[in-house]
């Protein structure tokens, strides 16, 4: 049985992100390694985990420092819990809702995984042209060399020729006069070729549309180019940040909270049916010092036994000590005298 995770940016409420699994465990955390990245430093490196145990689907966090949450409850660190259709996961500010069924699972998990948490991070930089944070096409080779053009926030197009009235125009003989078009949209970058004679070559092989990620080079007539994307530096700072730095101030409580606080009952708001609570006297003395005897003192239950007093013990205390007394100023006055 495969597995649907919908997963809700909180950066970008209104597009939701989905993934399919066939497999026995997905990892979820903001890691590289992990099959689902969420780019936040509220997320642990690996937070949680869904896995298959007999029948069941169940979840399980895995000591994360924010903790998961399902229906506003704390999940206990390592302990699964059973997994029901159409659960939703809360990870820092992320929902993922957890559906059965069959769905599209892509060839390349990690590769899959890499572009979802690009187009997050892409959310963020959405509208950033005023501090030069947009994806670039860089000339690396041929006519042009070390040429820059900016690509406009989504969704854009820019269409690449020889003839002046291109939006990136190169002084390259072998290409036509609208050789390609870049696209950008729904956080993905892609070239198509628009009937070239000579196309879009990859690692020598033409091809008719290539999704663009940071740093592959494609070959347009005698011209190489490549895509910078500032999304990717910032994702690799995310996802290489040691766990240490995850951040906890980022949890919002409002649903979350596990347990709301016991209100006070007053006494008029006692309900008279109830056998009224006497209030708990505390145990043993406030003063370690104080003794059986002493105005306050309580015992308390571990108490250690003390020896009897015998009845008229204290008089011969008190004689003794009166023939003490008096043996010490007759002595007194010998001396002076």
């Amino acid at each position: 049985m495969t597995i649907r995770l919908t997963i809700v940016d909180p950066n970008d409420p209104d597009a939701e992100h989905v993934r399919g699994f066939v497999q026995d465990r997905v990892v979820i955390g903001r890691a590289r390694s992990c099959d689902i990245c969420l780019p936040d430093m509220a997320v642990s490196t690996r937070h949680l985990e869904i896995k298959v145990e007999g029948n069941d689907y169940k979840v399980v966090d895995l000591g994360s420092l924010n903790g998961t949450y399902i229906a506003g409850k704390k999940l206990v660190a390592h302990r699964p819990k059973i997994l029901h259709n159409e659960d939703v996961i809360h990870a820092a500010d992320f929902k993922i809702r957890f559906s059965l069924g069959v769905f599209p699972i892509p060839m390349d998990v990690g590769a899959e995984s890499t572009r979802q948490a690009r187009r997050m991070v892409a959310s963020l930089l959405t509208g950033a042209s005023s501090r030069g944070r947009l994806p670039t096409i860089l000339v690396l080779g041929g006519p042009g060399k070390a040429g820059r053009f900016e690509i406009p926030p989504a969704p854009s197009r820019m269409v690449i020729g020889r003839t002046r009235d291109m939006d990136i125009q190169l002084e390259d003989r072998d290409l036509s006069r609208a050789h390609a078009e870049i696209v950008f949209e729904d956080g993905v970058i892609r070239v198509n070729d628009l009937g070239s004679k000579n196309g879009i070559v990859v690692d020598g092989q033409r091809v008719e549309t290539l999704e663009l990620e940071s740093g592959q080079s494609f070959v347009v007539g005698n011209t190489t180019l490549a895509l910078e994307h500032p999304a990717d530096e910032l994702l690799a700072s995310i996802q290489e940040a040691p766990e240490e730095e995850t951040s906890s101030f980022l949890i919002e409580k409002n649903e979350r909270d596990t347990e709301p606080p016991v209100e006070a009952v007053s006494p008029a708001k006692q309900d008279p049916t109830e056998p009224v609570k006497e209030p708990t006297i505390p145990v043993g003395p406030e003063d370690p010092l104080s003794y059986p005897g002493q105005p306050g003192y309580l015992r308390t239950t571990h108490e250690m036994p003390r020896p009897p007093i015998e009845p008229g013990s204290d008089l011969g205390l008190i004689i003794i000590g009166a023939i003490i007394v008096v043996a010490a100023v007759a002595g007194l006055v010998f001396l002076f005298t």
